[in-house]
């Protein structure tokens, strides 16, 4: 989960998917529209559904024509231009305006308005204001309001209602409250007041989020996948689930699909599709894909590098992490083999789901060795 003021909020600054898909819809007689009416906002419609994809000028340009042509109608009292116009100011860490206009639309009744609402009240730590904006958002059948009651109560260590609202979000089929709910089973806090945990119900709960495009969920199962937690483990379903989050941008998955490629983890290895994925997640500010891939110098600055150095130093990278990682399973192995009194078939039943893993295997030193121009003999340790 993201932490924000020491608490744990994953989903709960998913901004409600009304700024990726918003249609500017004026139904009433007091707001009966043109045929220019339309065409306006079909323009506006284009422009919200690409926010994302715009660059750092176009997203401030675009700002701009959004808020002036919502401010027309929200001054007029169109409680959805006011919560849209508070989402962008949101955006904009513009927290002042945004509670001024999520105010005007939660009090008009707008479902969504008062969610986002509750969301600014228990950013602020106000848990009392959140929970009764988010119960009226509920009430009305806004969805996500529920997960985010879920969150808040989590968030106050009152794990039995959390596990009740994701519960009920999940029984219904809503994506986000599938996986929290799966993250009560899978988490360890809720097991201290006598919930139950359960790898295999958690990967359930995670396999039908991620099977409606939910990019956390994805990741989640695919980590379960990764080293066989609650699932048997396969190199491939993790790379399938990694992969349909990271095609929908999720950070930490596209840094993963690099890696899992560059490594050799359920696809042919190869550096080259590793360090594309690795560099997707840098350029979106992917802490450990820049320092991988070299990208910072001393104070921090990012460096641009031409393509067949980057790919050197990618690789000569990943062969390093390749032999700490043989080094360190090797500790292992003998940690559990000799010290806490186990077999060598117990010490490899230890190790072997997770790993490609062979006691003493000089592989990885070879590939760096090769990788930095040295040429030595080795032989592997039976």
């Amino acid at each position: 989960m993201v932490k924000i003021n020491g608490k744990n909020i994953n989903s709960f600054f998913t901004i409600s998917s009304s700024i990726l898909a918003l249609v500017f819809v004026l139904a009433t007689a007091a707001f009966a529209m043109t045929k220019d009416d339309d065409e306006l906002n079909s323009k506006e419609e284009g422009l919200v559904k690409n926010f994302g994809s715009l660059s750092l000028k176009e997203k401030k340009a675009t700002s701009l024509t959004l808020k002036k042509q919502l401010k027309q109608r929200a001054n007029k009292g169109n409680a959805e231009a006011q919560d849209t116009l508070g989402e962008l100011y949101w955006k904009e860490k513009k927290d002042d305006k945004a509670f001024k206009w999520f105010t005007e639309s939660a009090t008009r009744e707008n479902a969504s308005g008062q969610n986002h609402l509750g969301m600014l009240y228990a950013w602020k730590n106000n848990s009392l204001e959140a929970l009764k904006w988010y119960k009226k958002s509920n009430d009305q059948g806004f969805k996500m309001a529920q997960v985010n009651m879920g969150i808040l109560y989590y968030n106050e260590k009152e794990y039995s209602k959390a596990f009740t609202c994701f519960k009920k979000s999940a029984k219904r089929g809503f994506a986000p409250g599938q996986y929290h709910f799966g993250m009560m089973y899978d988490d360890g806090p809720g097991q201290q007041q006598g919930l139950p945990k359960s790898r295999g119900e958690a990967a359930k709960w995670y396999t039908l989020s991620a099977n409606q495009g939910y990019t956390d969920a994805q990741r989640a199962i695919g980590g379960m996948y990764l080293v066989g937690q609650g699932v048997n483990q396969s190199y491939e379903e993790a790379l399938k689930y990694y992969t349909l989050a990271a095609n929908q941008g999720h950070l930490s998955a596209l840094y993963e699909v690099g890696l899992m490629h560059a490594k050799g983890y359920g696809t042919a290895q190869s550096y080259e599709n590793g360090l594309k994925w690795c560099r997707l997640a840098a350029e979106k500010g992917h802490a450990n894909a820049k320092t991988l891939l070299g990208w910072t110098d001393e104070n921090g600055h990012c460096i641009d590098q031409p393509f067949e150095e980057a790919l050197k130093l990618f690789s000569i990278a990943i062969a390093k992490q390749n032999v700490e990682t043989q080094k360190h399973l090797d500790f292992l192995y003998e940690f559990y083999r000799d010290r806490m009194g186990g077999s060598h078939e117990e010490a490899m039943k230890f190790l072997q789901p997770c790993f490609f893993y062979t006691y003493k295997d000089q592989t990885a030193q070879y590939e760096l060795d090769q990788l930095l121009g040295k040429s030595n003999w080795y032989c592997t340790i039976q």
